[in-house]
């Protein structure tokens, strides 16, 4: 847990990689396959519907990402489950 400030992954959507886990610890996220920041945050809008209840079952300080209704960078639905620190699609 000490090196939470250098190393703090978080899950995002990268266009060209699909889901990567980018480090929040260093300021603006990049894709850490492609180098891209043009990555999306799940638990945002644009990746993930937001539920009634806005139960999160991820965080990472400001970052949050809800169970259920994620963008799966496989079938392009919102089918992505998030449970833990897992995550799967269909």
């Amino acid at each position: 847990m000490s090196s939470y400030l250098k190393d703090s992954p978080f899950p995002f959507y990268c266009r060209n990689c699909g889901l990567v886990e980018a480090n929040t610890a260093l300021g603006t996220p990049i894709c850490p396959k492609c180098r891209t920041t043009e990555i999306l945050q799940y638990g945002k809008p644009s990746v993930s519907s937001v539920p009634k209840d806005g139960y999160t079952v991820l965080q990472n300080f400001d970052f949050e990402a809800y169970p259920e209704g994620n963008l799966c960078p496989k079938c392009k639905g919102m089918t992505l489950v998030f449970s833990g620190s897992l995550w799967w699609g269909d």
